[in-house]
């Protein structure tokens, strides 16, 4: 099968004939990019009522953030009990002792238990919160 170019188009000749081709836009290369982009973003979502018990029952922003993230982290691992990377909770603004303070008010409000840990581990938390 030979290939030729004229005047702009590429044709291949097969049994003495010639047959244009046409590259046809699948779109595919587009839903692929989408897909990338739809998992590079991060979505947090939870209950109304979540959010209302948070801000009625514990003061600041590290809290509200804290708890937010251990609901996320609950639901994307698909179990009660998670840890808490620092890293992540960096991007917040939330470095070690704020997580630490945060993470006793929500012990003490009730909406998680503190999983005992060795020192120098990540944090591990059961989120105790029901609907």
């Amino acid at each position: 099968m030979q290939r030729v170019t004229e005047n702009g188009k590429t044709y291949v000749i097969r049994e003495g004939k010639r047959i244009e081709i046409v590259t046809l836009d699948t779109g595919i290369d587009a839903k692929i990019v989408k897909i990338k982009l739809k998992r590079n973003r991060r979505f947090v979502g939870y209950p109304w009522a979540y959010l209302v018990d948070i801000c009625r029952q514990t003061r600041g922003q590290a809290p509200l953030a804290v708890a937010a993230f251990i609901y996320r982290r609950a639901h994307v691992c698909k179990s009660q009990t998670v840890t808490l990377p620092s890293a992540e909770l960096a991007e917040l603004g939330i470095d070690r002792s704020k997580k630490c303070r945060a993470l006793v008010q929500l012990a003490d409000a009730g909406f998680i238990r503190i999983e005992e840990n060795a020192p120098g581990r990540t944090s591990k938390v059961t989120l105790l919160w029901k609907d």
